[in-house]
């Protein structure tokens, strides 16, 4: 069980720079797409260098949605691995529950007398 933390913890804070660069690239597409509509919007100022740099930006917007796309994709990976490792947390803590009950019922069942109830765990 305690072998799961620290890998668990590494996993979250992966997970949150990999959320924090897909945050950035969002921004970055939002960028080239708001100069892509600037630019459509002005049809008249178009020339062959604005053309050029229409087509730039709509080559970098492809390029961003893309890298988004894969960003995304690793995130619903490192996500589902969370879900795994958080139920095998769940079921680790249950199962100790169960055990701790179990001894309890033992001790309960033991004649008065029968046993030490002094607590282990003291120093």
């Amino acid at each position: 069980l305690p072998s799961f933390f620290p890998q668990t913890t590494k996993e979250a804070q992966d997970v949150h720079t990999k959320a924090g660069q897909a945050g950035v690239a969002v921004q970055e597409t939002l960028g080239v797409l708001e100069e892509l509509l600037r630019l459509m919007n002005q049809p008249a100022a178009v020339d062959e260098e604005g053309l050029k740099q229409l087509e730039l930006n709509f080559s970098k917007a492809k390029t961003k949605t893309n890298q988004l796309k894969e960003h995304m994709s690793e995130l619903e990976q490192r996500a589902t691995l969370q879900k795994v490792r958080v139920q095998k947390l769940d079921s680790s803590i249950d199962e100790i529950l169960a055990d701790i009950r179990n001894l309890e019922d033992i001790q309960r069942s033991l004649p008065p007398g029968c046993y030490n109830t002094k607590a282990i765990e003291l120093p």
